[in-house]
């Protein structure tokens, strides 16, 4: 999760330049906005760790996998 949109954006075309589909998405919580960086989508367990990997070797190390 992140404050900013414009952070995100950056962020969501860093991964889309090594191929991965992402996507930025608005997300409340008590009362205060953020965004929402989702990668994917991973349809198997196997495809899910390696996504996983990539995403976090490109820096984002507190990436985390979600069913939604």
């Amino acid at each position: 999760l992140y404050s900013s949109a414009a952070s995100d954006v950056y962020k969501r075309q860093n991964l889309d330049s090594v191929g991965t589909a992402s996507v930025v998405k608005p997300y409340t919580h008590k009362g205060k906005a953020f965004w929402r960086l989702l990668v994917g989508p991973a349809r198997s367990v196997e495809k899910r760790k390696t996504l996983l990997a990539l995403v976090r070797s490109k820096g984002f190390s507190d990436a985390y996998a979600v069913s939604r």
